[in-house]
């Protein structure tokens, strides 16, 4: 029994999200004062409260979080919904450098559409048509409800039409130059050191 509850906590925890202060590589970032909010992992409930406590923490350690660096396969969609208000609302800077799938592509979007969104030539955005969680199936009009409540954040029409008409088992990989496009920032991946 106990190394059952061992086995689903291991699982839960390797899927779960995770957001932490990190540094700012891809840019100046005032000695360290500046710092990005991580966000790895899966999109899912309580996040936005995790984001904003996060923001606190910088706060009292004397940092200034300025940019949303996502990492992330995607998850709950209501929940990247609240996220891309939030990018919205506080015109946020926008980092990928690796991957952003579906619910995690929301906040990306609104960001590209205010041209805030920085990528870099190995980032991976995709997009698909939401996929209801009690039955499997894909969920075409909370797709299109969705697209349009990003649409009126500003995401650009095309990608969130890409969205609306990849089917839910088909991810649209939006390729940096197509991103660039609509104005997203992309550099070339700079040489991080890995855990080695």
């Amino acid at each position: 029994m106990k190394w059952t509850a061992l086995c689903l906590l291991w699982a839960t925890t390797a899927h779960a999200g995770d957001v932490e202060l990190d540094r700012i590589y891809w840019r100046p970032n005032d000695n360290g004062h500046e710092v990005a909010l991580h966000f790895t992992g899966g999109v899912k409930e309580g996040d936005l409260l995790r984001i904003k406590s996060a923001i606190i923490e910088a706060a009292v350690g004397n940092k200034l979080v300025s940019a949303l660096w996502l990492d992330s396969w995607g998850g709950d969609g209501d929940t990247g919904i609240m996220i891309a208000d939030w990018v919205y609302r506080t015109k946020i800077e926008v980092f990928v450098d690796d991957t952003c799938l579906s619910a995690c592509a929301f906040a990306a979007l609104v960001a590209l559409g205010h041209g805030r969104l920085v990528i870099t030539d190995k980032a991976e955005i995709g997009v698909h048509q939401v996929i209801t969680t009690a039955t499997g199936k894909p969920d075409l009009p909370w797709t299109r409800m969705a697209a349009e409540i990003l649409r009126k954040y500003g995401a650009p029409r095309e990608p969130l039409q890409l969205m609306c008409d990849a089917p839910s088992d088909k991810m649209k990989m939006l390729s940096p130059s197509m991103l660039a496009a609509f104005g997203a920032e992309v550099m070339q991946q700079p040489f991080k050191w890995g855990w080695w």
